[in-house]
């Protein structure tokens, strides 16, 4: 299970007010990629009969087996990286984390695996 902040939360309420469409969820992927950790991908989207959703903070979240594994222990947060305000995946599964210099560098996904501290 994975964390969404408050400020994360807020932001994907004003995403979905802005779409203006009833009964979409966040859609959430995080797969392994060989040469680069984790790599997220998310939007909003409907709820396919046979999946299953689960709520957290607030906010209807779906996503595959593969990706809860990978998003255990993650917390989802918006605020600035890289001097771009984004949403952020903090995430104790991506990167090496025999190596402390790692930050799970997923390009694109501002990610930050164990040890690094992003914004």
């Amino acid at each position: 299970m994975f964390t969404i902040t408050e400020k994360a939360a807020a932001k994907f309420n004003e995403s979905l007010q802005q779409i203006g469409e009833e009964g979409l969820i966040l859609r959430l992927s995080a797969r392994r990629h060989p040469d680069h950790g984790i790599v997220y991908n998310m939007g909003f989207d409907r709820l396919n009969i046979e999946e299953e959703t689960l709520e957290v903070a607030g906010i209807k979240v779906c996503c595959d087996e593969e990706s809860q594994s990978n998003t255990n222990g993650m917390v989802i947060d918006f605020g600035e990286h890289e001097g771009i305000e984004q949403f952020i995946f903090m995430n104790p599964n991506d990167g090496d984390q025999a190596d402390p210099e790692s930050c799970g560098s997923t390009a694109g996904s501002s990610s930050c695996g164990t040890g690094c501290s992003c914004g």
